[in-house]
């Protein structure tokens, strides 16, 4: 994830092309949020003192003018590296780990499920890898089931059995009524329920005897 540092860097100086941007260390932000009570979301002046931005502008302080715009490259890159790392953390905590981690704790018990339900695709992976590492056969020991049908679904050995979500569908339903709020349309109270569908593949069986 090196890459991350100069894709950071790189479009933290693209952001300077905006006729504004928002900054991205705690100070600024703060800032920010008084300029939008004002009505004001120019941020040219750069964001709040740090020590990293003083260190690495110092070398350039002899060049007239270019220490602002390393300052807010510097901040903005930042807090680029700061989402990409709460987003990793999240997909890992609500993904195919926590999948493992979970059900290694519920195979681990001395009479172990026959089946598991995950809340989605991701976290039943991890499931058939815990089964896996705790010496369950699946679907023979424990059957496995997932929710979504995401691509790598039917890729996985063995194939996952799964729900299938009409995802299109719930774009399109949720794209349709953010448009009907932007064009300010009344909306009653709306309740809309999409079909879905078992999809069953190779990683349940009747339970063991």
């Amino acid at each position: 994830m090196v890459w991350l540092i100069p894709a950071s860097l790189a479009l933290a100086a693209l952001t300077l092309l905006l006729p504004w941007a928002l900054a991205f260390d705690p100070y600024a932000w703060l800032q920010w949020g008084k300029d939008v009570l004002r009505l004001s979301l120019d941020t040219k002046a750069g964001p709040s003192w740090k020590p990293l931005p003083v260190v690495f502008t110092t070398p350039f302080a002899l060049v007239p003018g270019i220490a602002p715009a390393l300052w807010m490259i510097v901040a903005r890159a930042g807090g680029l590296l700061a989402l990409a790392g709460a987003w990793a953390l999240a997909e890992r905590l609500a993904g195919r780990w926590a999948g493992f981690a979970a059900a290694a704790t519920l195979l681990g018990v001395p009479d172990p499920p026959t089946a598991v339900f995950a809340f989605n695709d991701a976290i039943a992976v991890g499931a058939m890898r815990a089964a896996h590492a705790a010496g369950l056969r699946v679907p023979q020991d424990v059957s496995i089931v997932g929710f979504d049908d995401i691509k790598y679904a039917a890729m996985v050995t063995p194939a996952l059995t799964t729900v299938r979500q009409p995802l299109a569908e719930l774009g399109q339903t949720g794209i349709s009524l953010a448009l009907r709020l932007l064009d300010d349309e009344p909306l009653e109270t709306v309740q809309l329920e999409l079909p879905t569908r078992l999809v069953v593949r190779d990683t349940t069986a009747p339970p063991r005897r």
